[in-house]
């Protein structure tokens, strides 16, 4: 996907479906600002000011010491212990700060129900992992059904590239919305400093003007 930069300095919003009816984006091309006024259009926005990431230290960690890479093969995969249905993305792009809120919309899947239980009623693949770059990817706010007050480890669990929130807390939510889970999270990215030309980047030319995205096969993570 390309997405030219707008020639005024008016903010540009466009809406389109990804692939499918039940993902939909919202792009929002902001105009050049200057620092000061831009932290204070994003903290009118959305709350979104500069501020440290819920995954700042795992960042850290996994910069200073890079995993090694893990094979994955094909009988290490099983069915996902929850769909997601629909997700809403919503971006804002501006110099150098890009804010992505997502909304997913989860739902158990019932048919892993037999085949993870440990025979005493327990679910041990029950959670919901969401893959992340977290060297990339800044997440400034998570919250689900509604709750932002959520407790790390308790509610939900940060790994290198992992985001796994725990099966209780989505439980409490699906008890409250029909078995209907809202998942909500805010990020940050930096497309200008986006070398790997996975996810969203800018162009390379002399004055920068094209956003591009390339999200096969995982360049997603490095967005949201």
């Amino acid at each position: 996907a390309l997405l030219p930069l707008p020639p005024s300095r008016q903010p540009v919003s466009i809406a389109y479906r990804i692939k499918s009816s039940e993902t939909m984006a919202n792009i929002t091309v902001e105009p050049s600002v200057s620092p000061t006024k831009k932290t204070r259009v994003l903290a009118q926005m959305d709350g979104t000011a500069p501020g440290k990431a819920l995954n700042a230290a795992l960042a850290a960690s996994t910069k200073a010491n890079p995993p090694k890479p893990q094979e994955i093969l094909r009988v290490d995969y099983k069915p996902l212990t929850y769909r997601v249905t629909k997700v809403s993305l919503d971006f804002k792009l501006f110099e150098r700060r890009t804010i992505v809120e997502s909304i997913l919309t989860v739902e158990k899947n019932t048919a892993t129900d037999a085949t993870n239980d440990d025979g005493k009623g327990n679910n041990d693949e029950d959670g919901l992992d969401l893959d992340g770059d977290e060297t990339v990817v800044s997440l400034l706010k998570l919250s689900v059904d509604g709750c932002d007050d959520l407790a790390p480890k308790a509610d939900y669990i940060l790994k290198p590239g992992k985001l796994i929130i725990m099966a209780e807390t989505l439980r409490r939510g699906a008890s409250k919305s029909n078995g209907a889970m809202i998942v909500r999270s805010t990020v940050e990215i930096v497309p200008e400093d986006n070398t790997q030309l996975s996810g969203l980047y800018k162009d390379g030319s002399k004055d920068g003007s094209m956003y591009c995205s390339q999200c096969e096969a995982e360049g997603f993570r490095r967005i949201r």
